[in-house]
């Protein structure tokens, strides 16, 4: 065997021994990296691909997780063994080895599901009978079922049969419906001999498009998938590996942390290139939450070989990938890699801003043209028709990013080739970290963002199992083997320093983890400003339909860009996801400067109506409302809402910028609040925060998984964030704006993964705000 992504079957039936003889299995390893380095060794040219610190090279040459050779936010641990069950199957006739079912709409009411079933025998002239089933969508104690005759050969052989679902419930994403229909889908083999056989599967009703067409009054072409003839805007974040050894990730972690993107607003996760096709229950999970899933085939950052046996390799590998997921309706999107046609630009426009550019990668016309053919015989020419053997019914996309086709039809596809960070095609990858994440004219109009992002730091509290007190300081020697990303520490402190005061405390410890904290506010602050601009343009020009932050979880302890810490625990920004993804906001940006800009989105499927009030809010403590409208928005678009000059807001109430924030709030027709949000008028180093004086009023438990607690404070308090030392879950609000006053006390929720007591949570609980990190 020579790739983990593959499943290999084995006929042992001449091998085995009887009559009470003990059978052993041996596995003999070779070294990942010695593997790969012989492989490479052997090729006729060299390959490029990204190595990262600690990293091993040649990656590329081997069909493994390409980030167990490191990455910028992992270790390189190259794990080896089985990481997927190991199975005897025993049969005197057949065996079911996979069952694809293809679902299409074939008019407005009616599914057709067209079965692929692979039947494998190790004999000729096996005969029997196959049967589909289907409980009925009109009257769910009957089944709709597809039935026929088998004369097998020895081997792989595949039937096909065809079922018929008239009116059936639909699959729908998150944020839509909370209407997630699985049927359940039984394919059964009888052979006459009396053998049986089963399969069981879970499959949903709906309709994908990955709709690309001209857009009136601009150039460029539109990006957007359509669920059920809705457009959507996709919210979500990338996915990657949630462990350097898989073999520890279990269900509750694959569980805690789709669960949690989807409390958090999200609607789609982007399973990355460069990790591992996810487990069955990693889309089951999916398909019943209602998270879509773009799946990308694992090659990432780097340029592969096409010598034959490379490519027959990953054909097989593509095959049975599509084959082992097509059943699941969260799978809206086969994309083909990450990042490789990025790194892959005709010479004339290297300088527009490419990934071989970025990492100074010199490429030579000669050189160019072999890994340009490289790139196209693996993608274009194998990748893709393997895909589209088997499934025909999803969207295919060959890389993220990318601008896509210029021909995509039976037969032919032609790409459109150049640089693939134009805003006018496809979709980008963005990602700056030397100017000020708060201003967004720094950030693209793009059609799709799939990735953008920023660093943070974990928690003290996940850092405290690998670390030591002589850990405790950003430039430790272990600080700085962990942060795995270029000059990473040093855009850490220059992104705070821009709008804080960097902690100076006489107790290190307390420091460090200030420092920890403060990295995880300008993290949450610069993404939700930059996904929150993404969603300002989706009825702009820019006609923007997705932004998939860059990322959602975590592989160990370290800085990354993640929003849920190794382990599951939510950073901060987990919270601002939340706000920034939810179905209606309002939000606000300043472009160009004094220009505030009011924005509303609502992706739901009915309209809105109510009313919007800005306030200001002094650090002193001073609040008064500058500023009140009525709205009315349709429903899946977004509008740009209101625009004035801020210094106009300013002067009528003779307030500075430093003075305070604007506090931007939408209402319904009922006076409900329906999302709130905070514009900063200038960075906090510049302005002066009293003691805030917060304390809880009240504590109660709403049931065994859930705490309430009422937070207080006497002086406005930014950031108040309310951390548990043990227990795993997640606060409904956190690293909040707490304003003075009974008047203005806040609820929050606590919800544990476990059961938990009250007493346990007040031992636990642990609260600060801005004001802690000043030296004292």
């Amino acid at each position: 065997t020579n790739n983990m992504f593959q499943r290999y079957i084995f006929d042992i039936s001449s091998i085995l021994k009887d009559n009470n003889q003990t059978n052993n299995i041996t596995v003999a390893f070779t070294s990942a990296a010695t593997y790969a380095n012989q492989q490479a060794s052997q090729y006729p040219y060299d390959l490029p691909a990204d190595v990262y610190k600690t990293g091993e090279p040649y990656r590329n040459f081997i069909r493994k997780e390409q980030c167990s050779f490191a990455w910028d936010w992992g270790p390189a641990f190259l794990p080896q063994g089985i990481y997927r069950p190991l199975y005897i199957t025993l049969f005197s006739e057949a065996v079911i080895t996979d069952v694809v079912p293809l679902i299409s709409q074939t008019n407005t009411n009616e599914f057709k599901v067209a079965l692929k079933v692979h039947l494998f025998t190790t004999f000729d002239g096996v005969t029997g009978s196959l049967t589909a089933s289907l409980p009925s969508s009109n009257d769910k104690r009957s089944v709709t079922k597809a039935q026929t005759r088998v004369n097998l050969k020895k081997g792989e052989n595949i039937i096909e049969l065809e079922l018929s679902m008239v009116n059936p419930d639909i699959w729908w994403p998150a944020g839509l419906s909370d209407a997630r229909y699985l049927y359940h889908l039984i394919v059964f083999f009888e052979g006459d001999q009396g053998q049986t056989d089963q399969k069981d599967k879970w499959i949903g009703f709906r309709t994908v498009e990955l709709v690309q067409e001209p857009l009136s009054n601009r150039d460029g072409l539109s990006f957007y998938l359509k669920i059920n003839n809705i457009p959507i805007f996709a919210k979500g974040g990338n996915w990657i590996p949630a462990d350097s050894f898989e073999s520890r990730v279990n269900e509750t972690i694959i569980q805690q942390l789709l669960q949690s993107a989807v409390i958090s607003n999200n609607n789609i996760v982007r399973n990355w290139g460069g990790g591992l096709y996810q487990t069955h229950f990693f889309y089951m999970l999916a398909d019943e939450l209602g998270l879509m899933v773009w799946e990308e085939f694992m090659f990432a950052c780097a340029n592969y070989p096409r010598n034959r046996e490379f490519l027959d390799n990953v054909a097989n590998e593509v095959k049975y990938q599509v084959r082992r997921l097509s059943e699941h309706p969260s799978i809206v999107l086969w994309s083909a890699n990450n990042e490789n046609e990025w790194g892959l630009p005709p010479p004339s426009i290297v300088s527009q801003g490419t990934r071989n550019e970025l990492l100074k990668v010199s490429v030579d016309s000669q050189q160019h043209d072999k890994l340009l053919i490289d790139y196209a015989t693996l993608y274009l020419d194998t990748v893709r028709p393997a895909i589209q053997e088997i499934d025909d019914t999803r969207p295919f996309w060959p890389s993220s990013p990318s601008n896509g086709p210029l021909v995509d039809i039976p037969g032919m596809y032609v790409g459109r080739w150049g640089n693939t960070q134009s805003e006018q095609f496809g979709d980008v990858h963005f990602y700056n970290y030397h100017d000020d994440c708060w201003n967004v004219s720094i950030y693209p109009k793009p059609r799709f963002a799939s990735e953008f992002g920023f660093q943070s730091q974990p928690s003290f509290i996940t850092y405290l199992p690998v670390t030591e007190p002589e850990d405790w300081r950003i430039d430790s020697p272990l600080m700085e083997h962990r942060q795995h990303h270029s000059n990473g520490n040093a855009e850490l402190l220059e992104m705070i320093e821009r709008h804080f005061n960097l902690p100076s405390n006489s107790n290190s410890q307390k420091q460090f983890d200030d420092f920890l904290y403060l990295t995880q506010i300008e993290q949450a602050l610069c993404i939700k400003t930059e996904a929150q601009h993404y969603r300002q343009q989706q009825s702009q020009s820019a006609k923007t339909m997705g932004a998939i932050y860059w990322q959602l979880n975590d592989i160990w302890q370290g800085p990354t860009w993640s929003s849920l810490e190794y382990g599951g625990r939510w950073k901060i920004l987990q919270n601002y996801i939340k706000d920034a993804f939810s179905n209606f906001l309002v939000s606000a940006s300043e472009e160009p400067y004094d220009n505030l800009n009011i924005y509303l989105n609502n992706d739901n499927l009915k309209s809105q109506n109510g009313s919007i009030v800005i306030k200001f809010v002094g650090w002193n403590g001073f609040i008064t409302q500058v500023w009140k409208s009525n709205f009315n928005i349709d429903s899946l678009t977004s509008i740009k809402f209101y625009s004035t000059k801020i210094s106009s807001l300013l002067n009528q109430i003779s307030q500075k910028r430093t003075s305070g924030l604007f506090e931007i709030c939408a209402f319904d027709s009922k006076n409900n609040l329906i999302s709130e949000n905070q514009f900063y008028l200038s960075a906090f180093n510049q302005v002066t925060l009293l003691d805030p004086f917060i304390e809880l009023s009240t504590i109660k438990q709403i049931d065994s998984h859930t705490i309430q607690f009422t937070i207080e404070s006497k002086n406005v308090a930014p950031f108040v964030f309310v951390e548990m030392q043990q227990q795993l879950g997640f606060f409904d609000s956190n690293a909040f704006l707490l304003k003075p006053g009974t008047q203005n006390a806040k609820v929050v929720n606590f919800y544990a993964w476990q059961s938990f007591t009250v007493n346990q949570f007040i031992s636990q609980l642990s609260i600060r705000s801005l004001k802690d990190t000043y030296s004292q």
